[in-house]
């Protein structure tokens, strides 16, 4: 009979590894993380050479999805060939096995607890008493990651002997070694990290509540598993960055496929050939062949399998950007570029409405739509300013291809003015990117004061932009932009009044102070791009 306590100390045995892994990959970043990245792009100038930087960075960092995520950065920017970006996400995951060579000949042959909780003692004090100097708690905070890892497989080895120590493994003997797969699949698709899922499956394989074909099958449904957020990941970028995704996805489907019908041949390897017959070392040994193996038959056919990729997607412009037309130099008109410019004004407007929340002004308060409001803005920001700035630069590319032939003085004005109205709208955009944090801190705030600047704000907002919508000219402009200003003094005289009736702090203050600038400077901006494309006069 189970033990409840048993269950739950078993599962915050996995939490806890979970939180090793993601703090190791934290702690090394920090201590290096322009040196790995730096590694990275230097050491895949060619195919070979990427495949093994791959192996190096993901033995270090212990995550083959963060090294993925970076790939496709390096990819999206043009740093790094497809090509090679491919090499790099293979040989991601021979590297990932590395934690399975740690847990299987340090995990289960010491008495890891008692090694675990030094660590802990040293680096939690570490981390405290070092908070001003960088390096040294970046430090500690490596050794808290793997004093984590190993608490939590000392809980899951300490349950897993009790909770299966009455265990029939017959029972499950019978199911066939796919069902092992997909639950593979299943738990890494969750947890997103194969080394837990490799963790599970050694505690499972130390308590003999399960056979070392099931932990094998296992750990074959995890290549797919993990590839599952770099895939996603590449899905709303370039071309480029969608055959990289898609690569990794269907390269570790191969792999998953290959390693299924190799698992009875190859565990027989390496058992009768290689002489392991310890059932840890022997699983860890299975994933690294197998990883081995797949790379080793990829590389005869790379060319032929980039080729593919590259056929799938064809290079229209990415859906991270708002552009909406062929930018290519046959088909540039000046009204075409204004037009863009137009469109993508708006939707900087639409991206200040979402930064600075004003959709949520008018629903009622409550935890309910707080969290709404949260969900429905979180990460959208930055993603939405992404795509501005990605517009930006296939307007300004495409405007200088435009000049580089003689045109007409009156073609030049139209798309100079369309690029100063471009370069006034990210501007203000950027403004306001830098302190969307900080409308979110006025909304939660529990100082009504606080909070009331963040209607006034959108109140204000709304009304600037309805008498945006009505400018037809220059007279207008001018009589926006000086209500603007004044509105901002005004702010400011009430900020300095509230810090003298001891309303708000004077920390409260500085940011109050440093919103309604970058919303002025953003007002001011968004005007003088309404002028260049709409009264160019």
């Amino acid at each position: 009979m189970f033990e409840t306590a048993d269950i739950w100390k078993f599962f915050a045995g996995i939490g806890l590894f979970l939180l090793g892994l993601q703090q190791v990959d934290i702690a090394l970043t920090r201590l290096a993380g322009r040196t790995f990245k730096t590694f990275l792009h230097k050491n895949t100038s060619s195919f070979s050479r990427a495949i093994l930087g791959g192996t190096l960075i993901t033995a270090l960092l212990q995550s083959s999805s963060v090294v993925s995520l970076i790939t496709l950065g390096f990819v999206e920017a043009g740093m790094i060939p497809f090509k090679n970006a491919l090499g790099v996400i293979m040989g991601s995951n021979l590297g990932s096995t590395v934690v399975g060579w740690i847990v299987a000949t340090v995990g289960f042959k010491m008495d890891i607890e008692s090694m675990a909780l030094p660590a802990l003692a040293i680096s939690t004090i570490g981390m405290y008493f070092s908070l001003s100097r960088k390096n040294l708690y970046n430090s500690f905070r490596l050794l808290f990651a793997l004093a984590l890892l190993f608490l939590g497989l000392a809980f899951m080895k300490e349950t897993a002997e009790s909770l299966f120590r009455n265990f029939d493994i017959t029972v499950y003997q019978q199911y066939p070694l796919i069902v092992f797969v997909l639950i593979g699949l299943v738990i890494t698709s969750i947890i997103q990290t194969s080394s837990a899922t490799m963790a599970i499956a050694l505690t499972a394989l130390y308590t003999s509540s399960i056979t070392l074909p099931g932990a094998a099958a296992l750990i074959i449904g995890s290549e797919v598993g993990t590839s599952l957020k770099t895939w996603i990941a590449g899905l709303k970028g370039s071309p480029e960055k969608k055959r990289a995704g898609y690569g990794n996805l269907y390269f570790n489907i191969a792999t998953t496929i290959i390693a299924f019908l190799a698992l009875h041949p190859l565990l027989q390897f390496i058992n009768n050939v290689l002489g392991i017959k310890d059932p840890l070392i022997s699983l860890v040994m299975f994933q690294t062949l197998i990883n081995l193996l797949t790379i080793l038959l990829f590389i005869p056919f790379i060319n032929r399998y980039t080729r593919w990729l590259e056929s799938k997607f064809d290079g229209h412009p990415a859906s991270q950007s708002f552009v909406r037309t062929d930018l290519s130099n046959a088909s540039l008109t000046p009204p075409l570029i204004h037009d863009e410019v137009v469109h993508l004004f708006h939707k900087n407007i639409a991206f200040h409405e979402l930064a600075l929340d004003i959709h949520d002004q008018t629903e009622p308060e409550g935890l309910l739509n707080t969290m709404k409001s949260f969900m429905r803005r979180s990460g959208q920001t930055q993603a939405m300013y992404e795509k501005l700035k990605a517009s930006e630069g296939q307007l300004l590319e495409a405007s200088l291809q435009w000049k580089n032939n003689p045109r007409s003085p009156e073609e030049v004005t139209m798309v100079d003015d369309s690029i100063d109205a471009l370069r006034q709208t990210i501007h203000a955009a950027k403004s306001i990117k830098d302190i969307h944090h900080n409308m979110d801190e006025l909304r939660e705030s529990a100082n009504d004061v606080l909070h009331e600047y963040f209607h006034q704000i959108g109140t204000n907002w709304k009304g600037f932009k309805r008498e945006l919508m009505l400018v037809e000219k220059t007279t207008d402009l001018e009589k926006l932009r000086e209500q603007a200003l004044n509105h901002s003094n005004l702010v400011m005289e009430q900020i300095h009044e509230d810090i003298r009736q001891d309303r708000i702090k004077e920390i409260e203050a500085s940011s109050l102070l440093n919103v309604n600038r970058e919303i002025l400077s953003s007002k001011k901006a968004i005007l003088k791009a309404w002028g260049f494309l709409y009264l160019p006069q």
